[in-house]
């Protein structure tokens, strides 16, 4: 089928996809070519298949990032989820406890994981296995402060490229009581950059005796190949004094091509004060998006300077609207500098106001 027609058939697709109000499970491999098709997708599977109970939807996503708005109602029977075909801007609201009580397997990627979300995932009673996949977030906190159990049932956990930070301190409950294997990400340079190479933050030993298998996946890129060596050093060793000693495994998957020879100073900054410089005219719909900031973890200040020429009032606010986004879900919390230039050459919404600004 030539691109045209395949386009035109997922689109297709993707509409009288709804209309099959009594399937219980769906199998397939879908390429979303835009946005809309994307939202059409994703209100068939979660707005009209109210029984549906089984989801794989397979694909390579968009990476600009789908929303699955609080509008769409969550199929209560749901059991497994698998979105790959979706690359989700965030969580969606309705994934939570009292929307999908009966889910137990959920496979999906988001761009920025709160630690919030990890919490409402973990109260998710039937939740068997989990596994997610994050472009920004590095580090992902899973904290439990209180006396309710999270993720009582996981057995299964994988995080991508993510490393986890399991946090324990002033909680009554154990975290994953019943998990039995575990993958994540290491990202040498980010942790080093980040003050958490030496992994004893990271709580592995805070895991439950349950635990039998745990792969690491090391990303070498911008590090040394002494850093790199200590980073696999220090998790096997953590494997080692955990109580169950269970099976510790760790690929490169880029072997030494991306690592730095022993001569060579690291690429990445990674400032405490991170400027941007933002053209509206220039930078279309790049300028929204500033959730690259995540992957600076020294960040303490971000300068975001906008020009406003030729730009109009509404695209400006959305454009420090997203500035404000970066900040609030970087963990660091870093201060915000927003500046305006060039406001005297804006476009205004219509030719009356035009007319009486230039006079």
């Amino acid at each position: 089928m030539d691109p045209v027609a395949g386009a035109a058939s997922t689109r297709r697709f993707a509409k009288e996809l709804g209309n099959l109000r009594e399937l219980r499970v769906l199998r397939a491999s879908i390429y979303a070519v835009d946005e809309s098709t994307e939202r059409d997708l994703m209100e068939s599977l979660l707005g009209n298949l109210q029984k549906i109970q089984s989801v794989d939807i397979f694909g390579s996503p968009l990476e600009r990032g789908v929303t699955w708005d609080a509008g769409f109602a969550s199929p209560w029977r749901l059991r497994h989820l698998n979105l790959e075909c979706f690359e989700l801007s965030r969580l969606p609201a309705s994934v939570n406890s009292s929307l999908l009580p009966n889910l137990s397997h959920l496979d999906m990627k988001v761009q920025v994981m709160q630690e919030q979300d990890m919490e409402t995932l973990g109260r998710l009673p039937e939740l068997r296995c989990l596994v997610l996949d994050s472009r920004y977030t590095k580090v992902v906190r899973i904290k439990n402060t209180g006396s309710d159990c999270y993720f009582k049932k996981l057995r299964f956990f994988t995080m991508g490229s993510s490393s986890i930070l399991f946090d324990v301190q002033g909680s009554e409950c154990a975290i994953m009581p019943s998990l039995e294997s575990l993958a994540f990400g290491v990202h040498v340079r980010f942790l080093k950059d980040a003050d958490l190479l030496c992994f004893k933050k990271l709580g592995l030993v805070n895991l439950p005796s349950s635990l039998q298998r745990v792969t690491v996946e090391i990303n070498s890129w911008d590090a040394h190949d002494t850093e790199v060596e200590e980073a696999e050093a220090m998790l096997e060793h953590a494997a080692i004094v955990h109580p169950n000693h269970p099976i510790f495994q760790t690929t490169r998957p880029f072997g030494k091509y991306i690592m730095l020879l022993p001569d060579q100073e690291p690429s990445s900054t990674n400032p405490k004060v991170d400027r941007c410089d933002v053209n509206l005219r220039k930078n279309g719909g790049d300028h929204l998006d500033f959730r690259w900031l995540l992957m600076n973890p020294r960040v303490e200040k971000f300068c975001v300077s906008i020009n406003c020429e030729n730009a109009n009032l509404e695209e400006v606010e959305e454009a420090e609207a997203a500035a404000r986004y970066a900040v609030d879900v970087h963990p660091n919390c870093p201060t915000l500098e927003l500046v305006r230039y060039g406001e005297d050459k804006m476009v205004l919404p219509n030719p009356q106001q035009q007319v009486g600004y230039l006079s």
